[in-house]
Parts: C-alpha cells; structure tokens; sequence
C-alpha cells in the first residue's frame, strides 16, 4: 500500500511557493503536483471538487470495502471510493495502478526538521482505529484509554491519533508532525528568515512565555506542527 497527503488548493501558485519555501523536494511526475519530505508525499490537487485528505492505493479494496461498510458510509466513485473518518478527514480509496510514476534525485528534507508521521483529532478514536487497521494499519504505541495512539503500515508510514480537547492549542486535521526537541528554536528561526506566515505561535508548554512551538498551515488546510517534543 502507498499514501499521498492530497492539498486541496484554490490558489496553485501560492501552494507552490508555500512548499517551495520549506524546500520540500518537488518530484518529477506527468500528471501529478507533488512535493515530498522524507517518505511523506503532498499532492497538491487544484481541482475545484478535490478536498483536503489521505489518498491511500492498494492492488484490492473488495474485501476492505466490505469492512469499512459496517462502521461507515462510503462511496464509489469512478476512480475511487471516499469514506469520511471520526476525525472528520477525508479518506481516498484508489487502485494502485493509479498511484503516481516520479522520480526522485535525492532522500528529500524540508528545513522543518524531524517528520513523524501523520496527526489525526479523533472525536471516536476507537472507530477511527479500526478502520486504519482495514486499511492495513497497527497499533505500535500510545493507549486508547489515555487518548493517545500511533497507528504504523509496514514501518513506512505512522499516523497519530489523539482524542478531542486534549491539546491547549489549534489542531488542524490532517496535520504532518515535526517533533525537533531541543532543536526546535533553531527550526523556528529559519521559517520566521523565509518570511513563511506562522498560523499559531504556542507559548503553552513553558514557564518563560516563549515561542517554543509553531504552527503552520497551507492553502488547502493541511497542517503542519513544529513541536520541540
């Protein structure tokens, strides 16, 4: 199976600059806009009926198809199924046939640092855990009961799934995870240099009222958190 983080964006160009500017790698595709940083791919997609979510391609869906039915709607379309998760994100169903041909010079890095995975808010983080593991997805970390987990696919791709009003701060789903520790001013430096808009400045986390933790997001929402832990 493969992931691409589908950008749904009304204004192309600013898109284009926006990853530009975090130097995120911009692949070589026929058909595709997308822009990688380390194994995480953003397809930004300007079409007018496209919309902010996960794009996921596998050989066959019957059977998870199936699955996904008995604990939520899904529709087909001619390309793909959509489903809409708990979190309320977007979930693309494609063959893998469909999956974008690019070609790739380099093991991409942005200048955001340390990309963890994939954040989700979850107003059902168990419903939305079951369907992840339909699609192929396991638990390796976290505990539902303290409304936190990892959900990992084949040590390739991680998505975070965390309750609702657990975070003192704006959370946009879905969302990359940048996690820097002591790094993280450092991060924030160069992103205020490039004169990249920061949505949040968080000052929550630490006795001294300092900017220690940002975030961002693009023009088809997708968010970005650049977290010092």
């Amino acid at each position: 199976m493969k992931l691409l983080v589908q950008s749904a964006t009304a204004i192309l160009e600013e898109s284009i600059e926006f990853f530009d500017s975090l130097e995120f790698e911009k692949l070589q595709t026929e058909n595709n806009l997308l822009f990688r940083d380390s194994n995480y791919i953003v397809d930004i997609n300007p079409n007018r009926y496209s919309r902010t979510g996960l794009k996921f391609y596998s050989e066959n869906w019957e059977e998870a198809i199936e699955k996904i039915k008995e604990l939520v709607n899904i529709e087909k379309f001619e390309e793909y199924y959509q489903l809409t998760d708990p979190s309320g994100t977007k979930y693309f169903l494609y063959p893998a046939s469909s999956y974008p041909a690019y070609s790739s010079n380099a093991e991409s890095k942005s200048i955001l640092g340390n990309l963890m995975g994939i954040g989700l808010e979850t107003n059902d983080i168990l419903l939305s855990k079951k369907v992840l593991e339909i699609i192929g997805f396991k638990q390796n970390k976290g505990d539902v009961n303290s409304g936190w987990i990892n959900m990992n696919y084949n040590d390739e791709y991680d998505i975070s799934l965390m309750k609702s009003n657990m975070s003192p701060h704006l959370f946009f789903n879905p969302s990359l995870i940048y996690f820097n520790g002591e790094k993280n001013p450092e991060i924030i430096e160069k992103v205020r240099k490039k004169g990249i808009e920061i949505y949040e400045e968080i000052r929550v986390f630490n006795k001294e009222n300092k900017v220690d933790n940002i975030m961002l997001r693009d023009k088809g929402g997708l968010g970005f958190f650049v977290f010092n832990d």
